[in-house]
């Protein structure tokens, strides 16, 4: 893990290009999400400049859970914030409304259906519920088994849906420097589905939740090999990924 970290360190000091990725799991400890917060602040502080650009997918309301709000308050980020759920959309638009250079859309992120499934924690339970039962909305309809969140708390909603390519193209997007994913078990999914050759985000942050095989094996292999095959230096976190394409 050390190794990875200081990859990533010395690409930000020196400017290098990436070097070949050598792929080696190593699950952090929960104690280890600072030092994750820490390489993402560093990363957007050593790119950021006046045009920087994000994609959010699974903004939630925009404070809960997220490793991103405060640096888009810090660096005065300008960007998309997705979320399907829409009462998590309302709050979302509220934690904006003053933020000009940030634009919140109801949409959650699919390559083919116009309409999907998600199953969330119904919000009259929430109160009864630990505070991240909020940020387990998924199209899985078992996901919430993984926390053992009871089954009779869940509610299925039925969202509004578009696929990645369409996004970029609906908003005229012609380069991306931060995309953070956070679906639930569906993030891999959507990473196989960008066109490399087209739009290269600089940095993406997703969740891999591999420790609670939440996803098949061979679908995290697969991304893990199309970043590195890109370009990415990886960072693997508890439960995020860091990958970074140093320009």
């Amino acid at each position: 893990m050390k190794a990875i970290i200081t990859k990533i360190l010395k690409s930000i000091l020196k400017k290098t290009s990436p070097p070949k990725f050598n792929f080696e799991l190593s699950i952090d400890r929960p104690s280890k999400e600072q030092q994750f917060r820490d390489i993402l602040h560093s990363l957007i502080k050593k790119e950021h400049y006046k045009n920087f650009f994000f994609i959010q997918i699974g903004a939630n309301d925009g404070i809960s859970f997220d490793p991103i709000n405060s640096l888009i308050s810090e660096f005065d980020l300008g960007g998309l914030c997705l979320e399907p759920i829409k009462e998590y959309y309302i709050q979302l638009v509220s934690t904006y409304q003053k933020t000009k250079k940030v634009t919140c859309l109801n949409l959650a992120i699919h390559p083919i259906n116009k309409k999907i499934a998600l199953y969330k924690v119904d919000s009259e339970y929430l109160k009864n519920l630990p505070d991240w039962s909020k940020g387990i909305a998924s199209m899985n309809a078992h996901h919430h088994k993984l926390s053992s969140t009871p089954s009779e708390t869940i509610k299925k909603e039925t969202v509004d849906a578009i696929s990645f390519k369409e996004l970029i193209q609906n908003n005229n997007i012609k380069s991306l420097d931060l995309l953070c994913i956070d679906t639930e078990g569906f993030d891999l999914d959507i990473i196989q589905t960008i066109d490399f050759e087209n739009i290269s985000p600089i940095i993406i942050v997703f969740e891999h939740l591999i420790e609670y095989q939440n996803i098949k094996q061979a679908l995290f292999n697969q991304t893990i090999t199309t970043l590195s095959a890109q370009g990415y230096l990886i960072y693997l976190g508890t439960p995020n990924i860091i990958a970074y394409k140093a320009r």
